[in-house]
C-alpha cells in the first residue's frame, strides 16, 4: 500500500511540474491537469473537438474569454481553437516569457487547403511525422524552401516543422474574394465586413485578415452558430425546414452547408 501512495505522489509531482510543450509568447500558459474535453463554444453540449488527457499543454490568452461560462478560450496542437473547463486548467508558474527569434526567410499565408495543412516533424507525408494542422488563413514563417516541395519553418505559435510548399501564398497574393474558402463560395451563409463587425472575439485572435476570418467561419463558426451575414440564421433555416431537422438535428454545421449547396 505505501508502494502505491508514493507512486501516486511521484506521478502527482511530475504532472504539476510538466513543461508546455508549446512556447509562451509573454501571456499566460496553461495546462489540463485533470481529463478534459475541448468544446467548439463554451458549452459542454457543444461539439467536442478534442479529448485531453492529464498534463495536455495549451496556450491560453486572458483577453479572450477568460472564463467565459466557466471556460477558457484555448489553442492547441489538435485544433486551433477551443475552449475547455476552466476547471480543468492550471497556470505553469514556470514557462518562461518567449520571444520570436528573427527570421531570415519570409512570410508566407496558408491558401487553398481542403482541410488543414499539416506540420510535419521531417520532409515527409507520413502520417506518423505530423505534429499540428494549419488552416488557410495562418501564416508560416519560411526559414527555407527545400528542393523536394517542402518548406522549414515556424508557425506563428512559435512551433518549428516542415509544411508541402505548395500551399503557401505570398500575403496578399492570396484569393482576394472574401467568400471564398477550401474551393467553395460561402456567400449565401458569409459576408465578411458583417462577420468582422460582430465577432470582435474572432478579430482579436485572428485578426481581419479576409482569409483568417472565413478560415474561423468555416472551422469553428459553423459549429459554434455563429451568424455569417445579415440575413441568414441558422436557426431560422432550421425552423423553415423541418423535413431537414428530422435528417440531420443539432448538426448545426450541416445546415449552413446545405444553404451552400455542399450538401444535397
Amino acid at each position: 500500500m505505501k508502494r502505491f501512495i508514493s507512486a501516486l505522489l511521484v506521478m502527482a509531482f511530475m504532472v504539476t511540474m510538466a513543461v508546455p510543450a508549446f512556447a509562451n509568447d509573454g501571456t499566460a500558459t496553461m495546462y489540463t491537469t485533470t481529463t478534459a474535453n475541448a468544446y467548439a463554444s463554451p458549452d459542454t453540449n457543444s461539439k467536442i473537438l478534442a479529448v485531453f488527457g492529464p498534463g495536455k499543454d495549451v496556450i491560453t490568452y486572458p483577453n479572450l474569454h477568460k472564463d467565459r461560462n466557466g471556460f477558457t478560450y484555448c489553442f492547441t496542437n489538435e485544433t486551433e481553437f477551443c475552449y475547455i473547463p476552466t476547471a480543468n486548467l492550471t497556470s505553469n508558474p514556470g514557462a518562461a516569457p518567449y520571444t520570436p527569434p528573427v527570421e531570415i526567410g519570409v512570410d508566407r499565408v496558408v491558401c487553398g487547403t481542403t482541410n488543414y495543412l499539416a506540420l510535419r516533424s521531417a520532409p515527409s507525408r507520413q502520417a506518423s511525422t505530423e505534429i499540428g494542422k494549419l488552416y488557410n488563413g495562418d501564416m508560416f514563417f519560411v526559414k527555407e524552401f527545400r528542393q523536394d516541395g517542402f518548406a522549414y519553418g515556424r508557425t506563428r505559435k512559435g512551433q518549428y516543422g516542415y509544411v508541402v510548399s505548395d500551399y503557401l501564398e505570398v500575403p496578399g497574393a492570396a484569393a482576394t474574394s472574401t467568400t471564398y474558402y477550401a474551393g467553395h463560395d460561402w456567400s449565401a451563409v458569409y459576408d465578411y465586413e458583417y462577420y468582422k463587425k460582430n465577432n470582435p472575439d474572432v478579430v482579436a485572435a485572428c485578426g481581419t485578415n479576409p482569409q483568417a476570418l472565413i478560415a474561423h467561419f468555416v472551422n469553428n463558426g459553423i459549429y459554434e452558430g455563429r451568424q455569417g451575414r445579415a440575413d441568414w440564421n441558422v436557426y431560422t433555416y432550421m425552423s423553415q425546414h423541418p423535413d431537414l431537422v428530422r435528417v440531420y438535428g443539432n448538426d448545426l454545421s450541416a445546415y449552413y452547408m446545405i444553404a451552400c449547396g455542399l450538401r444535397p
